[in-house]
């Protein structure tokens, strides 16, 4: 019983710490250090605790009214989370067209920080869609997956690197990062 009281005790305190933070990266009254920090701790505290900011945190991420580096960090505590629906927001944001690139980085950064299966199937995605975008997408997504280094991921690389229709750079950085997986 004393244990289920103390277990019961954090997770109230997370919860109260999470929503003090959620309502901080929101305060335009609050110096920025502070918010910027609160988007951090949420990251941090990550896992379920953290789960509860998720829509404060999809939110933060896309409010361009926002300071970037708020919102980078509300990307990285995306990634911290790590649930499925923390991984569809990412993709949400690596596939858009109207935030710029240091939010998609972090968003890419996020993702392979994740390592689940979600995450390698953002990345392969990425990775074949790229010659639409961008080759810079599609480099490092293969970094990414090289880093990753799943038999999923390794597959992904492979198939980049068999693949005619992928700009000749993407194809490159694919054998690259299947070489520095040793495969």
């Amino acid at each position: 019983a004393v244990q289920a009281l103390k277990e019961s005790a954090s997770v109230l305190r997370a919860s109260d710490a999470v929503h003090v933070l959620e309502e901080a990266m929101w305060s335009a009254r609050l110096p920025l250090t502070l918010s910027k920090g609160a988007a951090s701790a949420l990251g941090a505290i990550g896992g379920s605790e953290a789960a509860q900011a998720l829509n404060q945190l999809k939110k933060v991420v896309w409010d361009e009214s926002l300071d970037l580096t708020v919102r980078m960090r509300a990307a990285s505590a995306l990634g911290a989370i790590g649930s499925t629906e923390a991984v569809q927001a990412l993709k949400e944001v690596v596939w858009s067209e109207r935030l710029g690139s240091a939010i998609r980085t972090r968003a890419v950064d996020a993702l392979h920080r994740i390592r689940s299966s979600e995450a390698v199937q953002a990345m392969k995605e990425m990775l074949v869609d790229a010659n639409s975008r961008a080759a810079a997408d599609g480099r490092w997504a293969a970094t990414v997956l090289g880093e990753i280094g799943t038999s999923e991921a390794v597959q992904a690389l492979v198939g980049a690197v068999r693949s005619e229709n992928l700009h000749l750079e993407i194809r490159e950085q694919a054998a690259s990062a299947l070489g520095a997986i040793g495969t």
